[in-house]
Protein backbone atom coordinates (compact mmCIF):
# COMPACT_ATOMS: atom_id res chain seq x y z
CA UNK A 1 0.00 0.00 0.00
CA UNK A 2 1.30 3.43 -0.94
CA UNK A 3 1.59 6.05 1.82
CA UNK A 4 -1.10 8.22 0.19
CA UNK A 5 -3.54 5.28 0.23
CA UNK A 6 -2.99 4.78 3.95
CA UNK A 7 -3.51 8.51 4.55
CA UNK A 8 -6.71 8.53 2.48
CA UNK A 9 -8.04 5.51 4.37
CA UNK A 10 -7.53 7.37 7.65
CA UNK A 11 -9.87 10.09 6.34
CA UNK A 12 -12.72 7.63 5.80
CA UNK A 13 -12.11 4.82 8.25
CA UNK A 14 -14.56 6.31 10.77
CA UNK A 15 -17.41 6.22 8.25
CA UNK A 16 -17.20 9.85 7.14
CA UNK A 17 -18.06 10.70 3.55
CA UNK A 18 -14.90 11.03 1.48
CA UNK A 19 -13.94 12.40 -1.94
CA UNK A 20 -10.38 11.92 -3.12
CA UNK A 21 -8.49 12.71 -6.30
CA UNK A 22 -5.38 10.94 -7.56
CA UNK A 23 -3.78 10.54 -10.99
CA UNK A 24 -4.77 7.61 -13.18
CA UNK A 25 -2.81 4.48 -12.20
CA UNK A 26 -2.22 5.84 -8.68
CA UNK A 27 -4.21 3.05 -7.02
CA UNK A 28 -7.48 4.88 -6.36
CA UNK A 29 -9.74 1.84 -6.40
CA UNK A 30 -8.03 0.07 -3.51
CA UNK A 31 -8.95 2.84 -1.04
CA UNK A 32 -12.65 2.73 -1.94
CA UNK A 33 -12.75 -1.07 -1.92
CA UNK A 34 -11.21 -1.29 1.56
CA UNK A 35 -13.60 1.32 2.95
CA UNK A 36 -16.60 -0.45 1.40
CA UNK A 37 -15.62 -3.84 2.84
CA UNK A 38 -14.97 -2.28 6.26
CA UNK A 39 -18.50 -0.87 6.25
CA UNK A 40 -19.97 -4.23 5.36
CA UNK A 41 -17.95 -5.96 8.08
CA UNK A 42 -18.88 -3.31 10.66
CA UNK A 43 -22.61 -3.85 10.06
CA UNK A 44 -22.38 -7.65 10.15
CA UNK A 45 -23.13 -9.44 13.38
CA UNK A 46 -20.13 -11.29 14.89
CA UNK A 47 -19.84 -14.76 13.36
CA UNK A 48 -22.65 -14.17 10.87
CA UNK A 49 -22.16 -15.22 7.26
CA UNK A 50 -22.27 -12.69 4.45
CA UNK A 51 -25.08 -14.69 2.90
CA UNK A 52 -27.32 -13.65 5.81
CA UNK A 53 -26.17 -10.06 5.83
CA UNK A 54 -28.98 -7.52 5.51
CA UNK A 55 -26.68 -4.64 4.65
CA UNK A 56 -25.71 -3.72 1.11
CA UNK A 57 -23.00 -1.75 -0.64
CA UNK A 58 -23.30 -0.09 -4.03
CA UNK A 59 -20.28 0.32 -6.32
CA UNK A 60 -21.17 2.75 -9.13
CA UNK A 61 -19.18 2.85 -12.38
CA UNK A 62 -19.74 4.88 -15.56
CA UNK A 63 -19.53 2.20 -18.26
CA UNK A 64 -20.90 -1.28 -18.86
CA UNK A 65 -17.49 -2.70 -19.74
CA UNK A 66 -16.03 -1.51 -16.42
CA UNK A 67 -18.97 -2.97 -14.48
CA UNK A 68 -18.31 -6.40 -15.99
CA UNK A 69 -14.57 -6.15 -15.27
CA UNK A 70 -15.01 -4.95 -11.68
CA UNK A 71 -17.62 -7.64 -10.95
CA UNK A 72 -15.18 -10.32 -12.13
CA UNK A 73 -12.41 -8.83 -9.96
CA UNK A 74 -14.58 -8.71 -6.84
CA UNK A 75 -15.83 -12.25 -7.42
CA UNK A 76 -12.27 -13.55 -7.61
CA UNK A 77 -10.93 -11.54 -4.66
CA UNK A 78 -13.86 -12.21 -2.29
CA UNK A 79 -14.47 -15.86 -3.15
CA UNK A 80 -12.86 -17.16 0.06
CA UNK A 81 -14.85 -14.76 2.27
CA UNK A 82 -18.28 -15.90 1.14
CA UNK A 83 -19.13 -12.30 0.20
CA UNK A 84 -20.76 -12.28 -3.22
CA UNK A 85 -21.29 -9.52 -5.72
CA UNK A 86 -23.31 -9.07 -8.89
CA UNK A 87 -23.10 -6.70 -11.83
CA UNK A 88 -26.06 -4.74 -13.16
CA UNK A 89 -26.05 -2.71 -16.36
CA UNK A 90 -28.01 -1.74 -19.46
CA UNK A 91 -30.73 -4.10 -20.54
CA UNK A 92 -29.19 -7.15 -18.88
CA UNK A 93 -31.83 -9.50 -17.57
CA UNK A 94 -30.42 -9.91 -14.10
CA UNK A 95 -32.97 -8.03 -12.02
CA UNK A 96 -32.66 -4.89 -9.94
CA UNK A 97 -29.77 -4.28 -7.53
CA UNK A 98 -30.19 -4.52 -3.74
CA UNK A 99 -33.28 -6.70 -3.62
CA UNK A 100 -33.97 -8.53 -0.32
CA UNK A 101 -31.73 -11.59 0.00
CA UNK A 102 -29.51 -10.61 -2.92
CA UNK A 103 -25.72 -10.25 -3.02
CA UNK A 104 -24.21 -7.82 -0.45
CA UNK A 105 -22.29 -5.93 -3.17
CA UNK A 106 -24.00 -4.58 -6.27
CA UNK A 107 -21.73 -3.25 -9.02
CA UNK A 108 -23.72 -1.14 -11.45
CA UNK A 109 -23.88 1.72 -13.90
CA UNK A 110 -25.10 5.18 -12.93
CA UNK A 111 -28.58 4.55 -14.30
CA UNK A 112 -28.96 1.22 -12.51
CA UNK A 113 -27.78 2.82 -9.25
CA UNK A 114 -30.49 5.45 -9.52
CA UNK A 115 -33.11 2.74 -10.10
CA UNK A 116 -31.83 0.77 -7.09
CA UNK A 117 -31.93 3.77 -4.75
CA UNK A 118 -35.41 4.70 -5.97
CA UNK A 119 -36.57 1.20 -5.06
CA UNK A 120 -35.01 1.39 -1.60
CA UNK A 121 -36.71 4.73 -0.96
CA UNK A 122 -40.13 3.50 -2.14
CA UNK A 123 -39.85 0.31 -0.07
CA UNK A 124 -38.54 2.21 2.97
CA UNK A 125 -35.37 0.09 2.94
CA UNK A 126 -32.73 2.78 2.60
CA UNK A 127 -31.46 1.82 6.05
CA UNK A 128 -30.16 -1.41 4.49
CA UNK A 129 -27.60 0.55 2.46
CA UNK A 130 -24.31 1.11 4.31
CA UNK A 131 -21.93 2.36 1.62
CA UNK A 132 -22.01 3.90 -1.87
CA UNK A 133 -18.81 4.14 -3.90
CA UNK A 134 -18.83 6.36 -6.99
CA UNK A 135 -15.94 5.90 -9.38
CA UNK A 136 -15.30 8.76 -11.84
CA UNK A 137 -17.35 11.07 -9.62
CA UNK A 138 -16.60 13.90 -12.05
CA UNK A 139 -19.43 12.40 -14.12
CA UNK A 140 -21.64 14.64 -11.99
CA UNK A 141 -20.65 17.36 -14.46
CA UNK A 142 -21.76 15.37 -17.49
CA UNK A 143 -24.81 17.06 -19.02
CA UNK A 144 -26.34 13.76 -20.07
CA UNK A 145 -25.60 11.33 -17.23
CA UNK A 146 -24.76 13.69 -14.39
CA UNK A 147 -28.40 14.38 -13.40
CA UNK A 148 -29.07 10.66 -12.74
CA UNK A 149 -26.04 10.44 -10.49
CA UNK A 150 -26.89 13.68 -8.70
CA UNK A 151 -30.48 12.53 -8.10
CA UNK A 152 -29.33 9.23 -6.64
CA UNK A 153 -26.90 10.90 -4.22
CA UNK A 154 -29.37 13.65 -3.28
CA UNK A 155 -31.96 11.07 -2.18
CA UNK A 156 -29.39 9.61 0.19
CA UNK A 157 -28.19 12.97 1.53
CA UNK A 158 -31.74 14.09 2.39
CA UNK A 159 -32.73 10.79 3.98
CA UNK A 160 -32.95 10.28 7.72
CA UNK A 161 -30.56 7.36 7.20
CA UNK A 162 -27.84 9.55 5.63
CA UNK A 163 -25.54 9.50 8.71
CA UNK A 164 -25.31 5.69 8.48
CA UNK A 165 -24.53 5.59 4.75
CA UNK A 166 -20.94 6.33 3.78
CA UNK A 167 -20.45 7.95 0.36
CA UNK A 168 -17.01 7.57 -1.22
CA UNK A 169 -16.19 9.35 -4.48
CA UNK A 170 -12.97 9.15 -6.50
CA UNK A 171 -11.66 10.73 -9.67
CA UNK A 172 -8.47 11.51 -11.54
CA UNK A 173 -9.83 14.61 -13.28
CA UNK A 174 -12.23 16.23 -10.84
CA UNK A 175 -12.72 19.98 -10.78
CA UNK A 176 -14.72 22.04 -8.29
CA UNK A 177 -13.83 19.72 -5.42
CA UNK A 178 -14.47 22.37 -2.76
CA UNK A 179 -18.11 22.78 -3.85
CA UNK A 180 -18.50 19.00 -4.06
CA UNK A 181 -17.09 18.41 -0.59
CA UNK A 182 -19.46 21.04 0.84
CA UNK A 183 -22.47 19.42 -0.89
CA UNK A 184 -21.56 15.95 0.38
CA UNK A 185 -20.37 17.20 3.79
CA UNK A 186 -17.33 15.07 3.18
CA UNK A 187 -13.62 15.06 3.79
CA UNK A 188 -11.41 15.87 0.83
CA UNK A 189 -8.09 14.20 0.00
CA UNK A 190 -5.85 15.24 -2.92
CA UNK A 191 -2.59 13.73 -4.16
CA UNK A 192 -0.40 13.96 -7.26
CA UNK A 193 1.32 10.65 -6.60
CA UNK A 194 1.87 8.42 -9.62
CA UNK A 195 3.84 5.18 -9.07
CA UNK A 196 5.06 5.10 -12.67
CA UNK A 197 6.48 8.23 -14.27
CA UNK A 198 4.67 9.68 -17.30
CA UNK A 199 6.51 11.79 -19.87
CA UNK A 200 4.33 13.84 -22.20
CA UNK A 201 5.37 14.78 -25.72
CA UNK A 202 3.90 16.66 -28.69
CA UNK A 203 4.67 15.95 -32.34
CA UNK A 204 4.57 18.65 -35.01
CA UNK A 205 5.79 18.16 -38.59
CA UNK A 206 7.91 15.20 -37.57
CA UNK A 207 9.58 17.00 -34.65
CA UNK A 208 9.10 15.77 -31.08
CA UNK A 209 8.76 18.28 -28.24
CA UNK A 210 8.57 17.68 -24.50
CA UNK A 211 6.88 19.75 -21.82
CA UNK A 212 8.99 22.40 -20.19
CA UNK A 213 9.55 22.67 -16.47
CA UNK A 214 6.60 23.10 -14.12
CA UNK A 215 5.06 26.52 -14.59
CA UNK A 216 6.59 27.00 -18.04
CA UNK A 217 4.48 26.93 -21.21
CA UNK A 218 7.31 26.43 -23.69
CA UNK A 219 7.84 23.14 -25.51
CA UNK A 220 11.39 21.81 -25.63
CA UNK A 221 12.64 20.22 -28.91
CA UNK A 222 13.77 16.64 -28.31
CA UNK A 223 14.30 14.81 -31.60
CA UNK A 224 13.05 14.27 -35.11
CA UNK A 225 11.14 11.15 -36.10
CA UNK A 226 12.36 8.89 -38.87
CA UNK A 227 10.67 9.08 -42.26
CA UNK A 228 7.72 6.78 -42.84
CA UNK A 229 5.57 5.38 -45.60
CA UNK A 230 3.62 7.90 -47.72
CA UNK A 231 0.38 6.51 -46.26
CA UNK A 232 1.55 7.37 -42.74
CA UNK A 233 1.21 11.16 -42.72
CA UNK A 234 1.12 11.33 -38.89
CA UNK A 235 4.34 9.28 -38.54
CA UNK A 236 2.59 6.71 -36.38
CA UNK A 237 4.81 3.91 -37.68
CA UNK A 238 8.09 5.08 -36.10
CA UNK A 239 6.30 5.93 -32.84
CA UNK A 240 4.69 2.49 -32.63
CA UNK A 241 7.66 0.53 -33.99
CA UNK A 242 9.99 1.84 -31.28
CA UNK A 243 7.81 0.25 -28.61
CA UNK A 244 6.62 -2.99 -30.23
CA UNK A 245 10.19 -3.88 -31.19
CA UNK A 246 10.85 -4.08 -27.43
CA UNK A 247 7.69 -6.17 -26.86
CA UNK A 248 5.83 -3.16 -25.49
CA UNK A 249 2.21 -2.15 -26.14
CA UNK A 250 0.81 0.93 -27.84
CA UNK A 251 -2.61 2.59 -27.64
CA UNK A 252 -3.58 4.90 -30.50
CA UNK A 253 -6.64 7.07 -29.84
CA UNK A 254 -8.58 8.04 -32.97
CA UNK A 255 -11.50 10.42 -33.45
CA UNK A 256 -14.02 7.92 -34.86
CA UNK A 257 -14.72 4.25 -35.46
CA UNK A 258 -13.86 4.62 -39.13
CA UNK A 259 -10.52 6.21 -38.29
CA UNK A 260 -9.79 3.45 -35.76
CA UNK A 261 -10.25 0.80 -38.41
CA UNK A 262 -8.31 2.61 -41.15
CA UNK A 263 -5.47 3.39 -38.74
CA UNK A 264 -5.30 -0.24 -37.57
CA UNK A 265 -5.25 -1.50 -41.17
CA UNK A 266 -2.44 0.87 -42.10
CA UNK A 267 -0.30 -0.12 -39.11
CA UNK A 268 -0.97 -3.83 -39.67
CA UNK A 269 0.39 -3.47 -43.20
CA UNK A 270 3.46 -1.49 -42.13
CA UNK A 271 4.41 -3.04 -38.77
CA UNK A 272 4.90 -6.82 -39.24
CA UNK A 273 8.67 -6.59 -39.63
CA UNK A 274 8.88 -4.72 -36.30
CA UNK A 275 6.70 -7.05 -34.19
CA UNK A 276 8.39 -10.00 -32.42
CA UNK A 277 7.62 -13.38 -33.94
CA UNK A 278 4.54 -14.65 -32.12
CA UNK A 279 2.55 -15.60 -35.20
CA UNK A 280 1.40 -18.94 -33.76
CA UNK A 281 -0.15 -17.31 -30.67
CA UNK A 282 -1.75 -14.59 -32.80
CA UNK A 283 -3.25 -17.20 -35.10
CA UNK A 284 -4.68 -19.10 -32.12
CA UNK A 285 -6.28 -15.89 -30.84
CA UNK A 286 -7.89 -15.14 -34.21
CA UNK A 287 -9.16 -18.71 -34.50
CA UNK A 288 -10.60 -18.60 -30.98
CA UNK A 289 -12.51 -15.41 -31.83
CA UNK A 290 -13.83 -16.98 -35.03
CA UNK A 291 -14.97 -20.04 -33.05
CA UNK A 292 -16.73 -17.87 -30.45
CA UNK A 293 -18.52 -16.06 -33.28
CA UNK A 294 -19.68 -19.29 -34.88
CA UNK A 295 -17.36 -18.74 -37.83
CA UNK A 296 -18.69 -15.24 -38.58
CA UNK A 297 -16.01 -13.00 -37.09
CA UNK A 298 -15.05 -9.82 -38.91
CA UNK A 299 -12.57 -11.02 -41.55
CA UNK A 300 -10.58 -7.77 -41.55
CA UNK A 301 -10.27 -7.67 -37.76
CA UNK A 302 -9.22 -11.33 -37.79
CA UNK A 303 -6.50 -10.62 -40.36
CA UNK A 304 -5.22 -7.64 -38.35
CA UNK A 305 -5.08 -9.66 -35.14
CA UNK A 306 -2.79 -12.13 -36.89
CA UNK A 307 -0.47 -9.15 -37.51
CA UNK A 308 -0.55 -8.09 -33.84
CA UNK A 309 -2.87 -5.11 -34.40
CA UNK A 310 -6.57 -4.53 -33.67
CA UNK A 311 -9.21 -1.85 -33.25
CA UNK A 312 -11.51 -1.31 -30.27
CA UNK A 313 -14.75 0.67 -30.35
CA UNK A 314 -18.45 0.33 -29.56
CA UNK A 315 -19.09 -1.43 -32.87
CA UNK A 316 -17.44 -4.65 -31.71
CA UNK A 317 -19.59 -7.59 -30.64
CA UNK A 318 -19.17 -8.87 -27.09
CA UNK A 319 -17.17 -11.85 -28.38
CA UNK A 320 -14.90 -9.70 -30.53
CA UNK A 321 -14.37 -7.24 -27.69
CA UNK A 322 -13.49 -10.01 -25.22
CA UNK A 323 -10.88 -11.56 -27.54
CA UNK A 324 -9.35 -8.22 -28.52
CA UNK A 325 -8.99 -7.20 -24.87
CA UNK A 326 -7.61 -10.60 -23.84
CA UNK A 327 -5.10 -10.53 -26.70
CA UNK A 328 -3.95 -7.04 -25.82
CA UNK A 329 -3.53 -7.85 -22.13
CA UNK A 330 -1.56 -10.99 -23.01
CA UNK A 331 0.74 -9.07 -25.37
CA UNK A 332 -0.44 -10.98 -28.43
CA UNK A 333 -1.88 -7.73 -29.80
CA UNK A 334 0.80 -5.06 -29.60
CA UNK A 335 -1.04 -2.07 -31.08
CA UNK A 336 -4.65 -1.15 -30.33
CA UNK A 337 -6.44 1.67 -32.13
CA UNK A 338 -9.39 2.89 -30.07
CA UNK A 339 -11.88 5.69 -29.57
CA UNK A 340 -11.55 7.87 -26.49
CA UNK A 341 -14.35 6.05 -24.64
CA UNK A 342 -11.86 3.28 -23.89
CA UNK A 343 -9.83 5.72 -21.77
CA UNK A 344 -12.48 5.88 -19.04
CA UNK A 345 -13.60 2.34 -19.61
CA UNK A 346 -11.78 -0.93 -19.24
CA UNK A 347 -8.28 -1.19 -17.82
CA UNK A 348 -6.08 -1.62 -20.89
CA UNK A 349 -2.73 0.02 -20.04
CA UNK A 350 0.10 0.69 -22.48
CA UNK A 351 3.76 1.57 -22.55
CA UNK A 352 3.02 4.40 -25.03
CA UNK A 353 -0.20 6.29 -25.74
CA UNK A 354 -0.64 8.27 -28.97
CA UNK A 355 -3.41 10.83 -29.47
CA UNK A 356 -3.77 11.03 -33.20
CA UNK A 357 -5.84 14.19 -33.03
CA UNK A 358 -6.91 17.00 -30.72
CA UNK A 359 -10.45 16.08 -31.71
CA UNK A 360 -11.91 12.92 -30.19
CA UNK A 361 -15.28 11.26 -29.65
CA UNK A 362 -16.96 13.17 -26.84
CA UNK A 363 -19.79 11.04 -25.46
CA UNK A 364 -22.05 8.12 -26.44
CA UNK A 365 -24.85 10.73 -26.45
CA UNK A 366 -23.13 13.16 -28.85
CA UNK A 367 -22.49 12.21 -32.45
CA UNK A 368 -19.21 13.19 -34.03
CA UNK A 369 -15.88 14.19 -32.50
CA UNK A 370 -15.15 17.40 -30.61
CA UNK A 371 -12.15 19.16 -29.05
CA UNK A 372 -10.39 17.15 -26.37
CA UNK A 373 -11.25 18.34 -22.87
CA UNK A 374 -8.75 18.40 -20.04
CA UNK A 375 -10.52 15.48 -18.38
CA UNK A 376 -10.44 13.44 -21.61
CA UNK A 377 -6.77 14.19 -22.12
CA UNK A 378 -5.83 13.11 -18.60
CA UNK A 379 -7.88 9.92 -18.93
CA UNK A 380 -6.24 9.01 -22.23
CA UNK A 381 -2.62 9.72 -21.35
CA UNK A 382 -3.22 8.09 -17.96
CA UNK A 383 -3.36 4.72 -19.74
CA UNK A 384 0.41 4.96 -20.27
CA UNK A 385 2.79 3.39 -17.78
CA UNK A 386 0.37 1.91 -15.29
CA UNK A 387 1.83 0.19 -12.21
CA UNK A 388 2.51 -3.50 -12.72
CA UNK A 389 2.54 -3.20 -16.51
CA UNK A 390 5.44 -0.89 -17.35
CA UNK A 391 8.35 0.83 -15.65
CA UNK A 392 7.64 4.11 -17.42
CA UNK A 393 4.95 5.66 -19.58
CA UNK A 394 4.97 8.03 -22.53
CA UNK A 395 2.25 9.97 -24.30
CA UNK A 396 2.42 11.66 -27.69
CA UNK A 397 -0.14 14.11 -29.00
CA UNK A 398 -0.03 14.80 -32.73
Amino acid sequence: MYPWQAAALECGVDGSNLVYCAPTSGGKSLVAEVLMLRRLLATRKPGARFTRNKQFALFVLPYISVVAEKTADFTDILRSTGCKCKGFYGNSENGTPLQPGSEPIAVCTIEKANVAINRLVMEDRLDELCCVVVDEVHMLNDQHRGPSLELAITKILHSKHAPAIQIVGMSATMGGVDALSKWLSCRLFLTNFRPVSLTEYAVFQGNVFSKGKAGEDELVPVRQLADSDARDRDLLLPLAAEVVAEAGSVLVFCASRKQCQSCAEMLANLLPSHIPAIAEVQDELAQAMRGAMGGYADATLERLMRAGVAWHHAGLTLEERAHVEAGYRAGTIRVLCATSTLAAGINLPARRVILRSLWQARSPFISGPGPVSRAQYLQMVGRAGRAGYAEAGESYII
